[in-house]
């Protein structure tokens, strides 16, 4: 049913487009099909081996456009997972609107929030979003609705309408032609009862933020962040009280930081990145390499997110070459170590260190089309006991090929 009414309104939309001279409305998307092929023994800690996986999607996006200068852009999205349990899927996974009041805009709908990569990227979010510039600054505010209280499962939420929601302000200055800066602050307010499960859980409340810079000078180019999570947000709760972030057993207050620079030279390019993850801080999804981190992107990603038990101290250098005018590749090399988290609980890995050697081949097949293979090793070290017996520490292959279509 949600298919077929989508079908229907960009039906519509064609149809309508042609005879509207005061509008406009443009379609843009992407296809992709991918073949995965990936350890599963969790470093020779689970039973099972290589698995190869195929899948495929079509994202269609719909912009529109007033003459009055009021948006609306919406995204549908195409997922299928082949083989005997296929699993198919539509969705539309952006909806929102924006109206210009003279020198502020306002959005509101379901989007995209985008803060940084190391901080908050590509993350779905229901929320109201408010740009001006004022004092040689851009500003964002926002928002963001997390739980709707009238939608609770527990009475008392409902008739309270106790909310979940986070404030947010983005202030964005370009200092001069080549540095510009960025000051975000949030504050998740959780007005949802403490004590509806019978035992009191402590609200997901509290402050995040973070510092970015970003410069280059002849060629070279720098940027850096520092960011912070209070421990009752990055430990943000269901409303049965479960704790959504399980992979992560720090429920401290965390911190991290990173710098990257980057070199040009002739055809190459030289990425040096460093940081750390400490006391649970976890970087979003979209930061990472290929078995580190950057999972959101990354279907052979091993550890999803970089700061995962433990406090994370890494280096990473990255050397990308375009020796052909349709031929790009990139080579990784990442050290990390860990101090972990020391816990009694047998059924959660103890990180001491990874160390990760990858790489990444993108050929371009025609304007728009482009075939890309990745592969990747992953060495740990582990310590202690895992699900009662000495813990292995197995090497991990994965690789992939992705063809891709952007139209």
């Amino acid at each position: 049913m949600v298919f077929l009414q989508l079908l229907v309104a960009v039906l519509l939309l064609v149809l309508v487009c042609p005879l509207s001279q005061a509008g406009e409305i443009t379609f843009t998307g992407d296809a992709r099909a991918r073949v995965i092929l990936r350890d599963e023994t969790l470093f020779g800690n689970e039973p099972g081996g290589l698995k190869d996986t195929y899948d495929s999607r079509v994202r269609l996006v719909v912009n529109a456009k007033s003459p009055g200068g009021a948006y609306a852009k919406g995204r549908l999205r195409f997922l299928n997972k082949w083989g005997v349990n296929k699993v198919s899927q539509t969705d539309v996974d952006m909806a929102y609107l924006g109206i210009p009041f003279g020198p502020v805009i306002l959005e509101a709908g379901n989007m995209k929030n985008n803060v940084t990569r190391f901080f908050e990227w590509d993350q779905s979010a229901d929320q109201f979003l408010v740009y001006w510039d004022m004092f040689d600054v851009h500003w964002r505010a926002s928002y963001r609705v997390i739980a709707e209280g009238q939608e609770s499962i527990f009475e008392i939420n409902r008739l309270e309408d106790n909310d979940n929601e986070v404030f947010g302000l983005v202030a964005v200055r370009e200092l001069n032609e080549r540095l510009y800066g960025q000051a975000s602050f949030f504050y998740a307010d959780d007005d949802r009862d403490p004590w509806v499960t019978g035992e009191f859980i402590e609200p997901a409340s509290g402050a995040y933020g973070s510092i970015f810079f970003e410069g280059s000078y002849k060629k070279i180019a720098l940027h850096a962040e520092a960011a912070y999570k209070a421990g009752n947000v990055r430990q943000s709760r269901d409303e049965t009280g479960a704790v959504i972030n399980l992979d992560n057993v720090n429920r401290g207050d965390g911190w991290g930081w990173y710098a990257e620079g980057k070199y040009s030279f002739e055809s190459s390019k030289l990425y040096l990145n460093t940081g750390m993850a400490i006391s649970g801080y976890e970087a979003d999804n979209d930061f990472g390499w290929i078995l580190l981190g950057n999972s959101n992107n990354e279907p052979i990603s091993v550890i999803s997110k970089l700061g995962a038990n433990g406090d994370w101290f890494w280096i990473g250098a990255s050397l990308e070459n375009q020796p052909l005018e349709r031929i790009s590749a990139i080579a990784h090399v990442v050290l990390v170590r860990v101090d972990a988290v020391t816990f009694d609980d047998d059924s959660i890995l103890q990180y001491r260190g990874f160390i990760e050697t990858s790489a990444d081949l993108s050929f371009e097949i025609t304007e728009g089309a482009t075939l890309t293979w990745k592969l990747g090793l992953l060495l740990p070290r582990l310590v202690g006991t895992y699900q009662g017996g000495e813990v292995q520490e197995d090497v991990t292959f994965a690789t992939y090929a992705r063809l891709q279509v952007n139209f």
